[in-house]
């Protein structure tokens, strides 16, 4: 699943600085894989292909700790 999440990255994330985009990816991934095993953290990755290829990604993402006028 890892190897198919950092080909949707290299295939979809936009950085300006090439220079950086391999370490934005790699901390990324690192980040998916540790909330993932956290049980509170309700994380979801999806990824859009077309002919193929990945064509779209996002992360849906809501923190444990999050509350919108004082509830959950």
């Amino acid at each position: 699943m890892k190897s198919d999440l950092k080909k949707a990255l290299e295939a979809t994330l936009h950085v300006p600085d090439e220079k950086v985009r391999p370490k934005i990816i790699e901390e990324y991934l690192a980040y998916l894989a540790s909330t993932s095993k956290d049980e509170q953290h309700d994380i979801k990755t999806l990824v859009a292909f077309k002919g193929g290829e990945p064509e779209v990604m996002t992360t849906c993402h809501v923190h444990p700790g999050y509350t919108s006028y004082g509830r959950k």
